[in-house]
């Protein structure tokens, strides 16, 4: 099933790319040995799952975190402020008529 029908559907998906990351849900099916092998190899380095060790889950965001450039931050932080500000504007009322860019 996962590497006949899921994958290939998977690789026509428009987002997917090699930054994928797949979380599994824990389920008693997709935690057997097998399950977990395909899934590895379908998306290596980048499997989250209850039988990763807590040190594997903390490099592997760490190194994501790490990946994220300087300028991402910056324009995340900027947007940010704006947002306070127009909240603090509106008396702390919902932004509906925000126009959220991508």
């Amino acid at each position: 099933m996962l590497k006949d029908f899921f994958y290939p559907q998977l690789q026509q998906f428009e987002a997917y790319n090699r930054a994928t990351w797949f979380q599994q849900d824990g389920a008693t099916c997709h935690t057997s040995n097998a399950s977990l092998e395909a899934v590895n190899e379908m998306f290596a380095g980048k499997l989250i799952s209850r039988r990763a060790t807590i040190n594997q889950l903390k490099t592997n965001i760490c190194e994501e975190m790490a990946a994220i450039p300087c300028a991402m931050c910056q324009q995340v932080i900027t947007n940010l402020r704006f947002r306070f500000g127009e909240c603090l504007q509106r008396n702390g009322a919902h932004l509906d008529d925000v126009i959220f860019k991508k």
